[in-house]
């Protein structure tokens, strides 16, 4: 093979080297990806866990004998209890503020 198709030959298997390198990495990406997707979702998953507990918690200290009350009992009890005006403008009250908050916190991150 003559110089000028020896170096044609080399620089072409390095550029495919670079391209199987490059593949290499970016399926290893992916992977780590895929992962930290994974991790997020079960993060998310054990907030909401802990969130349902502690409000589950909260709820059944205001009840008298939740042990005795069945789940649909409990329900009706709720039920009555957000029927009230009072307390769908308190918990309106508190979305708004906590909203309200939320967009102060991100426009003073934003300015830095």
């Amino acid at each position: 093979m003559d110089p000028v198709n020896e170096t044609m030959q080399s620089e072409l298997d390095r550029i495919n080297q670079e391209i199987q390198n490059a593949k290499d990495e970016e399926r290893y990406y992916r992977h780590q990806v895929r992962i930290l997707r994974h991790k997020g979702k079960g993060l998310d998953r054990k907030a909401r866990d802990h969130r349902i507990y502690t409000r589950g918690g909260m709820l059944e200290k205001f009840l008298r004998e939740p042990m005795l009350l069945t789940n649909d009992q409990v329900f009706r009890v709720l039920q009555e209890a957000f029927h009230y005006e009072s307390v769908r403008n308190l918990e309106s009250k508190l979305i708004s503020e906590t909203t309200e908050a939320l967009a102060e916190e991100a426009a003073r991150e934003e300015t830095g």
